[in-house]
C-alpha cells in the first residue's frame, strides 16, 4: 500500500474493523491508487457497521496452512483486509484441489465428526472446515474421539 497516505491506510483499517469494508477490490493492494482509495473509504463510509465479518483467527491460521502447501494464493496485505466471505471462497478453492488428489470424506463421516464435536469428544471444529475433510482426516478425528469415549467408560 505504497500508494495511500497514512491516513487513507488508517481509515481503511477502521472502516474494515468495524465490518464496512468488505476487502480491497484489488489483487495487489499495493497498487491501490490514492484516489481509488479515497472512493473506496466514501463507499465503504455508507455502509451499515457490521454488514462483513472479519476472518477469525482460527481461519487466518488455516488460510497460511493452505497457502503453505501451495493450495491456494493470496498476498498477505490481502490476508490483512479478508472478510470471511472471501475467506470462504479460498476455502472452497483450497477444497476443489484437495479433492484432485485425496479421496473426500463421505457425509455419514462428516455426521459422526459432528456428532462427536457436540458431546464434546473432539475440540471445536467449525462446519465449514468439516465439510473440507478428506476420508483420512476425518478417520482420524473418529479415532481421537473414539480413544476419548473409550478412556471415560475405562474410569
Amino acid at each position: 500500500m505504497k500508494n495511500i497516505t497514512c491516513g487513507q491506510k488508517e481509515q481503511l483499517s477502521v472502516l474494515f474493523r468495524r465490518g464496512q469494508l468488505s476487502g480491497l477490490p484489488v489483487r495487489n493492494p499495493a497498487k491501490l491508487s490514492e484516489a481509488a482509495a479515497a472512493r473506496l473509504i466514501a463507499a465503504a463510509a455508507q455502509v451499515p457497521f457490521g454488514t462483513y465479518r472479519l476472518v477469525s483467527e482460527r481461519m487466518r491460521r488455516r488460510l497460511l496452512k493452505l497457502r503453505e502447501g501451495k493450495r491456494v494464493r493470496f498476498e498477505d496485505c490481502e490476508l490483512e483486509f479478508m472478510t470471511e466471505d472471501i475467506a470462504m471462497g479460498l476455502f472452497w478453492v483450497a477444497g476443489r484441489r484437495e479433492y484432485r488428489d485425496t479421496v473426500p470424506a463421505l457425509r455419514m463421516l462428516h455426521q459422526r465428526v459432528r456428532k462427536m464435536v457436540a458431546k464434546g469428544f473432539l475440540e471445536y471444529i467449525p462446519n465449514w472446515e468439516i465439510c473440507l475433510l478428506d476420508a483420512d482426516e476425518a478417520d482420524r478425528l473418529i479415532a481421537e474421539g473414539e480413544r476419548k469415549v473409550a478412556a471415560l467408560l475405562e474410569k
